[in-house]
């Protein structure tokens, strides 16, 4: 029980970091289409990275807490 406690917290922390860095992905994105600084759609894609992965971790701690 103990340890489904703990990754349900985990979870509630991944949900609301990859919340955050999609928002964060998305402005750079509109940074980058107004072409604030020419390096911008690197900073764009590294975010987009960060998220994708983010959301893998939120999927398989997902998986792990349906384990009984």
């Amino acid at each position: 029980m103990k340890r489904r406690d703990e990754i349900k917290r985990t979870i509630a922390k991944t949900k609301r970091r990859l919340v955050s860095w999609i928002v964060l992905t998305i402005v750079f994105a509109m940074l980058d289409f107004l072409q604030v600084l020419p390096w911008m759609q690197y900073v764009t894609l590294l975010a987009l990275l960060y998220s994708i992965i983010q959301l893998g971790i939120l999927i398989y701690l997902m998986y792990l807490w349906s384990q009984k």
